[in-house]
C-alpha cells in the first residue's frame, strides 16, 4: 500500500472511518496552513493546551463524502476509542465537500490533525472543514498508544501545500500527466508528517497520492493504478512512481 494511503487510514481508520457518497461544494478550500492556523486558534480553547502537531491529512474529492466515526477495534484486545473533548459534543459524522478545482492547488475542503499534548499526553483529532476548525474528539486505547507514537512531531518549518503541490502537478514528478492517462482519478490525498514508518520505509514531510478509487468504501473490489509524489520537509522534490494497489475492499 502506498504512502498517501497508509498515512491515511492511520488516521482515519483509528476513527472508525467509513466513507459514503455525500453532497456540497466548496468554492475555496483552505491550504494546510490556513487551515491549521484556523485548528491552532481553535484549540487555545481546549483545556490543557500546549498541543503539538504530528500528522495532516488533505483530502480533496470531486464527489464529496461523509466519515462516520465509531469505534474500531484492531485485533481482539486492541482499540483506538473516540473521547468526547469538554465543551464539544463528539459527532457521529464529518462532512467532506466536494472540490472541482485543480489538483494542483494545494487546497483542500477537509483536513484532518493529529495532535498530542506535549510530548506524553494525550492524542487528539481536529479538523478543518470548509474553512471552520473544530476539536473532534481525544483518542485512547491501546492502538493509539503503540501507533500514534511511532509518529514524530511536524518539521518545523514545513512548507505549505500549495508549493509541493504544484510542484507534484506540473514539475518533474508530472502527476497531471499522470492522472489525465487514467480518468478514473477522482480523488486527491496530502499527506503531511513527521517521521512516520509504513511497511518499512520511513516517511517525513509531504506525500501525494492521485487516488482512483474512493479510499474508504468498504465494499469496493476494484483494482486500479495510483499515483504517490513524495517530498522532503522543505518541499523539495524527492520521488515519484507509480504503483498498482487494490482499493480498501
Amino acid at each position: 500500500m502506498a504512502l498517501a494511503i497508509a498515512g491515511g487510514l492511520i488516521l482515519l481508520a483509528l476513527l472508525g472511518a467509513l466513507v459514503v457518497f455525500g453532497t456540497g461544494a466548496a468554492a475555496l478550500p483552505p491550504t494546510f496552513a490556513e487551515a491549521r492556523g484556523a485548528v491552532n486558534s481553535t484549540l487555545a480553547s481546549v483545556a490543557g493546551g500546549n498541543w503539538t502537531l504530528l500528522s495532516a491529512f488533505g483530502l480533496d474529492e470531486r464527489v464529496g463524502s461523509t466519515i462516520l466515526v465509531s469505534t474500531i477495534a484492531t485485533g481482539s484486545s486492541a482499540t483506538c476509542a473516540p473521547g468526547k473533548i469538554t465543551g464539544y459534543p463528539l459527532p457521529t459524522s464529518l462532512n467532506v465537500s466536494a472540490y472541482s478545482g485543480s489538483f494542483g492547488s494545494g487546497r483542500a475542503p477537509f483536513w484532518l490533525f493529529l495532535l498530542r499534548q506535549s510530548s506524553t499526553g494525550p492524542f487528539l483529532i481536529a479538523i478543518d472543514s470548509d474553512g471552520s476548525a473544530t476539536p473532534v474528539a481525544y483518542l485512547t486505547g491501546t492502538t493509539c498508544t503503540t501507533d500514534l507514537e511511532k509518529v514524530s512531531p511536524m518539521p518545523t518549518p514545513i512548507v505549505d501545500s500549495p508549493g509541493v503541490a504544484s510542484a507534484s502537478w506540473t514539475g518533474s514528478a508530472d502527476a497531471s500527466g499522470f492522472v489525465a492517462g487514467d480518468p478514473a482519478i477522482d480523488a486527491l490525498v496530502m499527506l503531511a508528517t513527521g517521521s512516520l514508518t509504513v511497511d518499512g520505509i520511513t516517511f517525513s514531510g509531504w506525500g501525494f497520492e492521485y487516488a482512483p478509487c474512493d479510499l474508504f468504501l468498504a465494499n469496493s473490489t476494484v483494482s486500479e493504478s495510483n499515483y504517490l509524489a513524495g517530498f522532503t520537509a522543505g518541499g523539495t522534490f524527492e520521488a515519484a512512481f507509480s504503483s498498482h494497489t487494490d482499493c480498501p475492499a
